[in-house]
């Protein structure tokens, strides 16, 4: 996100224009009408900008990190003397945060350096009483970059200003220009102070003007900085604080909690030499303020001086706990592993590196100090030879600096290996992307595993400003049409991948496929798919944004062929002994003027256990009628948590797909596969081996959430929902404002809303009308962020394959049915075996119960039964002699309100 404000500074602009808009918004980036804006100051993206222009932005990287080296040397030899200079300066250098981000683009690094220049200029000038140095003290380009990070490192040094500004008599300067008698003559030495006080004030007051007026030029309003037009509500302060879906209560507990959480995590892994370096600064701390230190001048005018430095690690830590970022950097509280604490450190308090590296240098050499006195005074009128006295000093100080390096060594081994690992991760990630491998004069639709941004997690693959690199980089799934017209010249590719997003998996495949443009009157699309010979039945559903559509395939397993039709503004799907679920449907389904095809088939193979085919394409009708599409993505899905593009990695038996796209009077924009490998069918249509020009993926079926249209829809229709959301979640009657993650689709009416604060890749919005009737009570179909409601569908066939996202299906007859989904969780084999109404029942049994299996190091095994009551689920006892759970082992029994949750290991059926 730095480097691409930094490319578009480069160029001279503060906004991005894309040619088309939600396809290429990066990461952290504001949509205005001006355009899109980064939601960070300049300033670190302007210092890296200046390092591309000396030779590369790595150059800005060392300059940094020379600088703010240079600076802590500037500081130690300030306050105390040059060898407690020079040894800060080492000590910062075996500093973990230090070294991981002084290899990271992230600004934490630069304003740790403007702070410290600010205070070595501070310092210097109040003790030469120079206005030249007091006009290097300028924290306003600290304030600019960071304005709460430099705020809180000031703060010991404007309150000394302002102290010694009314002690020293400097106050009495502008009342005694004024002419107001009554304030006295100040003296040389008092205007002197003013002075320097004076310009110090207006620099970094021109700082602060410098944010306010880049603030009115990007966000319109002077005090309403950027980060806070991309989230209101994450400011400083206690109370709901909320960002991209994710939201806390923020209280001051959970504050106090969280940043000892991370102090804790600075001062025993991030400092040098973890907690022992933090036990050295402390005494280095003492020995300072209680003037014991043997390196420096005494007195109390140098003690004041250094408790200014001491004084940042109290402000700092102090004002930190009103900032709710030191929460999210944990992640979960109670796992030390998580959150990007663990790869980058607490980088909020990036600044008390400083301090640490200089107290614990004080202490050193005050140590150093007096053992070397005391063993000069045992020696002395002994006639030991100096030689030997000196060899034994040498001996003392590599012993010391070798265990000293030892520890300090570790500490930053083990820090950096976890960073390193994640680069890893980030390197393997760009797959066939990586070492200049993009295509040249092309456009790449990328995956989006984190959200709709670019840049987040392909950091490097960045776009020019003006998008007219060798290689543009789109939104892969949104507005993939829009960019092919932005882009007609251009190859169009999509990266693709196998699985989840884990770049490390061995397992998981990437690579990059050509992707075809179709145009003509008719788009059609065959499919060949192959089943198992002892399938047990197979459903196709086909989904558009006006409706859907439900088939079945009436033979038994082996190929099954399906023919999707686009024409004028419907499409029809059909095949081979496929026929309709119901008799209102015949496999068609309208399209509106831009729209996604979804053609979903499911292959159950068992009672439980089942994998489906997912074929994707964009079409939009043109004002005289004709249709332009792309050819599809096609996946095989074995899982939910783990679908694999059509022609990539290995292809098991009886799970191959074949897949081509065509179109009647078709026109392409280029020809890119050789006649030889092209065919017609009897109706002219050119059809296309997908395997050759297409394949992809859709993210919105592992688990995030895309773009919703309708909140509430009469039956036979669709409603999106985001991730994670099950039955129990349906809203029946929500009022004019909803809060909680919202979805809106840009230029269409209507939101859908599920308050789950969960879905962290959704964005706020507004209801922007009542729904027209409540959503019925009835059997739902789910299958990624897309729920339907299904008829004719009887609970012998209620199957539910539940993750956050994930792809299954179950029957909503009563919300017991959301009850034992919710519960589930994720289970990879997961079903609803037994549903009855609890008005009938005439038992206290349980009204709904599901299973679910987890394939993990041993099959974790989930039993969910829901009775009609809390008092029926307290008085249930579990059998363990019945089936399933008497074949499971380590088996505990919880009772939740009306649920009952038996878990173990077992093995699936």
């Amino acid at each position: 996100m730095y480097l691409q404000q930094a490319a578009m500074l480069l160029e001279g602009r503060l906004f991005l224009r894309p040619p088309v808009e939600d396809a290429f918004r990066p990461w952290f980036f504001v949509e205005s009408e001006r355009g899109m804006y980064s939601k960070y100051a300049p300033v670190p993206a302007a210092t890296f900008a200046l390092g591309e222009l000396l030779g590369g932005y790595t150059v800005a990287l060392a300059g940094i990190a020379a600088g703010l080296v240079a600076g802590t040397v500037a500081l130690g030899r300030e306050l105390f003397d040059a060898r407690v200079g020079a040894l800060a300066g080492v000590l910062l250098l075996a500093t973990p945060l230090f070294v991981v981000h002084s290899g990271v683009f992230l600004p934490y690094m630069l304003t740790g350096a403007l702070n410290v220049a600010f205070a070595v200029w501070y310092l210097r000038g109040e003790r030469r009483r120079s206005r030249r140095d007091a006009t290097l003290a300028a924290v306003g380009l600290a304030f600019f970059a960071r304005p709460y990070t430099a705020v809180l490192f000031a703060l010991p040094f404007v309150g000394h200003a302002v102290v010694t500004l009314a002690t020293g008599g400097g106050w009495r300067v502008p009342f005694a220009a004024a002419g107001v008698a009554a304030a006295g003559a100040p003296g040389p030495d008092a205007r002197a102070l003013f002075a320097r006080r004076a310009i110090t004030a207006a620099l970094g007051s021109a700082g602060v003007a410098a944010a306010l007026g880049y603030n009115a030029v990007v966000t319109g309003d002077p005090f309403v900085f950027p980060y806070l037009a991309f989230a209101p509500e994450d400011g400083v302060g206690f109370g709901e604080r909320a960002i991209l879906g994710h939201e806390v209560d923020y209280t001051v507990d959970l504050a106090l909690e969280a940043n000892a959480l991370v102090l804790e995590t600075l001062f025993t892994d991030w400092v040098v030499a973890g907690a022992v370096g933090t036990a050295v600064a402390a005494g280095g701390v003492a020995l300072a303020l209680a003037g014991r230190t043997t390196a420096g001048a005494g007195g109390r005018t140098p003690r004041v001086r250094r408790g200014l430095l001491a004084a940042t690690v109290a402000t700092v830590a102090a004002g930190n706990v009103a900032f709710w970022g030191n929460y999210n950097v944990l992640g979960a509280l109670d796992d030390p592993t998580d959150g990007l604490i663990h790869y980058l450190g607490p980088y909020y308090h990036f600044d008390l590196i400083v301090p640490t590296a200089v107290f614990a240098a004080v202490a050193l050499v005050t140590v150093g100090d007096t053992a070397w006195a005391r063993l000069r005074a045992a020696v002395a009128g002994r006639g030991v030879d100096r030689r030997a006295v000196g060899a034994v000093r040498a001996a003392v100080v590599f012993v010391v600096a070798g265990a000293g390096g030892a520890v300090a060594a570790g500490a930053v081994t083990e820090t950096v290996d976890r960073n390193e690992a994640v680069t890893s991760e980030l390197r393997a990630g760009y797959g066939p992307l990586a070492d200049d491998g993009a295509p040249d004069d092309a456009v790449v639709f990328l995956p989006t595993p984190y959200g709709p941004w670019l840049n987040h997690p392909f950091q490097t693959l960045l776009n020019d400003p003006d998008y007219d690199g060798d290689t543009v980089y789109a939104l892969g799934d949104t507005r993939e049409l829009a960019v092919s017209e932005a882009f007609p010249e251009r190859d169009l590719y999509r990266y693709v991948y196998t699985g989840s997003w884990v770049p490390v998996d061995d397992s998981t495949v990437r690579a990059i496929r050509e992707v075809e443009r179709v145009e003509g009157e008719r788009v059609v699309v065959e499919a060949t798919l192959e089943r198992p010979a002892d399938a047990l039945d197979t459903t196709v559903r086909v989904t558009t944004d006006e409706g859907s559509a439900y088939l079945v395939a009436a033979d038994g397993g082996g190929p099954l062929t399906l023919r999707a039709v686009a024409a004028g503004d419907t499409v029809t799907v059909g095949g081979p002994g496929v026929e309709p679920s119901g008799p209102d449907t015949d496999g068609t389904v309208a399209l509106d003027g831009v729209d996604e095809v979804h053609v979903e088939v499911y292959v159950a193979t068992g009672p439980a256990s089942g994998y489906s085919y997912q074929i994707v394409f964009p079409v939009e009708r043109g004002a005289d009628g004709t249709l332009q599409a792309l050819s599809p993505t096609v996946e095989r899905c074995p899982v939910p948590t783990r679908c694999v593009p059509q022609g990539v990695g290995e292809t098991p038996p009886d799970r191959g797909v074949d897949v081509t796209v065509g179109s009647t009077n078709a026109s392409r924009s280029r020809e890119t596969l050789p006649a030889a490998r092209r065919t017609t069918d009897d109706d002219g249509a050119l059809r296309v081996p997908s395997n050759s020009v297409a394949s992809g993926e859709r993210r919105g079926r592992r688990g995030r959430a895309r773009r919703a249209r309708r909140l509430f829809v009469p039956p036979g229709r669709h409603r999106r929902i985001p991730e994670g959301a099950v039955v129990g979640d349906v809203l029946p009657e929500p009022g004019p404002r909803v809060r909680g993650p919202l979805v809106r689709r840009r230029g269409r009416r209507g939101v859908a809303t599920v308050p789950d604060p969960r879905a962290s890749t959704l964005r706020s919005g507004r209801l922007l009308r009542r729904p027209r009737e409540g959503f019925p009570d009835a059997a739902l179909y789910q299958a990624g962020a897309s729920a339907h409601p299904v008829v004719d569908l009887p609970p012998s066939k209620a199957y539910l394959e539940v993750r956050a996202g994930g792809t299954g299906r179950y029957i909503a007859g009563h919300d017991a049915v959301g009850e034992v989904a919710r519960r589930l969780g994720t289970g990879l084999t997961a079903a609803v075996d037994g549903v009855r109404d609890p008005e009938t029942a005439a038992d206290e049994g349980p009204v709904a119960t599901g299973v679910a299996y987890t394939a993990a190091e041993a099959d974790n095994a989930r039993r969910v039964l829901v009775f009609a009551s809390a008092d029926d689920a307290a008085a249930h006892e579990v059998d363990r002699d019945a089936p399933p759970v008497a074949d499971w082992r380590e088996v505990e029994t919880a009772t939740d309100g009306r649920a009952v949750t038996v878990t173990g290991t077992g093995r699936v059926a």
